[in-house]
């Protein structure tokens, strides 16, 4: 389903919704977002562009457009704004952009003043869950841990501060939505905060699975033999561990974007800016990512924590690489082609985890 026909369906189970438009000149009577719909969506995050129109500035704009081009023209300008990703995608899935485009619609939905909220439950650790909360335009703003209704742990400096009133609602409001699709799964969804107190669904994305962590880590071990603990764990190893190769270079064209997907891909760093479309599709096929630095900002951190079935949020900094090891591996990823990685164990129970680089 997309998120017009998820939208309907959870009011239609009597939960909270913002209210949607017949179109846009029902919508314009007041502050609205315009949300793309399309079929990819669902596992892809921010693929095409939506607009938020809460000023007075922008829904005057918006009607003007309407008055010159119609609900049409305003339609294909939000298109039109999101064509370098569109081309991208479809380039590197091998996709007909003209069909990709075809199944492009738009939903018009009423803007809800709040806060805006992502919460997801944790696949592997029983009764936690994750909480973010974003501010003006794609920032992450602030991220709590709660796990059976207390707030656990943050990450990265963020405090929590501006969930913990939010938060124990904003987790029973998801396992209501969550229940309404497949309890056996944990969507990451979107949910605005109102100021008037309620939360509203906006829409999910797909996430993991439920398993069953199958060991714990003892609390007094520590990093030993080059290891480094993880700031931040989300999904779980095998007791003993794994080996990956984690993919720190990939072959550029001339144009300065990667040349194409990998046929397979274990585990990948991201430590630098990572072409965006590119990532989003690799993420699911990943059995474990390495996040180099501080949460990305809005869905890329997101998807990075969530997507993939195990990631740890380790800086860069820590793993003493050296540049001649780095520029070597980019030169020969450039030269043959191939993705050139780095060959790591992996040690995580969903709590805490380890990471070490080993030789080559």
């Amino acid at each position: 389903m997309n998120k017009l026909e998820d939208g309907n369906y959870v009011e239609e189970q009597g939960l909270l919704v913002p209210k949607r438009f017949a179109g846009l000149e029902e919508a314009l009577v007041g502050p609205f977002v315009i949300r793309s719909e399309h079929p990819v969506e669902e596992g892809i995050s921010d693929l095409l562009m939506s607009s938020i129109c809460k000023s007075s500035n922008a829904i005057a704009f918006k009607k003007k457009i309407m008055q010159t081009a119609g609900q049409e023209g305003v339609e294909v300008d939000l298109t039109n704004q999101s064509q370098d990703r569109i081309s991208r995608y479809c380039s590197l899935m091998g996709m007909d952009e003209a069909q990709f485009k075809a199944q492009i619609s738009y939903s018009y939905w009423q803007y809800i003043p709040g806060i805006n909220c992502t919460v997801v439950a944790d696949n592997v650790v029983c009764g936690r869950h994750h909480v973010f909360s974003s501010g003006k335009g794609v920032g992450v703003v602030d991220y709590l841990v709660i796990e059976n209704g207390v707030a656990k742990s943050n990450c990265d400096g963020l405090t929590g501060a501006r969930l913990k009133a939010v938060a124990p609602c904003l987790v029973e409001f998801y396992e209501s939505i969550r229940k309404l699709f497949d309890p056996h799964h944990c969507p990451i969804v979107e949910i605005q905060s109102g100021e008037d107190g309620k939360n509203y669904f906006l829409q999910r994305h797909i996430g993991r699975d439920l398993e069953s962590g199958s060991f714990e880590i003892p609390s007094d071990r520590k990093a030993k033999d080059g290891e480094i603990e993880a700031t931040l764990v989300r999904g779980a190893t095998p007791k003993d561990g794994i080996i990956v190769d984690a993919t720190f270079s990939y072959p550029m064209g001339d144009n300065g974007l990667i040349r194409s997907l990998p046929g397979e891909e274990d585990a990948s760093f991201h430590c630098s800016a990572v072409e965006f479309i590119f990532n989003e599709i690799m993420l699911r096929r990943r059995r474990f990512q390495l996040i180099c630095k501080d949460l990305e900002c809005g869905h890329l951190g997101v998807s990075e924590l969530f997507k993939p079935e195990i990631s740890l949020v380790v800086p860069f900094n820590r793993f003493g690489l050296s540049e001649k090891r780095l520029d070597d591996g980019y030169l020969k990823a450039q030269q043959s082609g191939k993705p050139f990685s780095i060959p790591m164990f992996v040690l995580s129970d969903g709590r805490r985890g380890f990471v070490k680089v080993l030789p080559e």
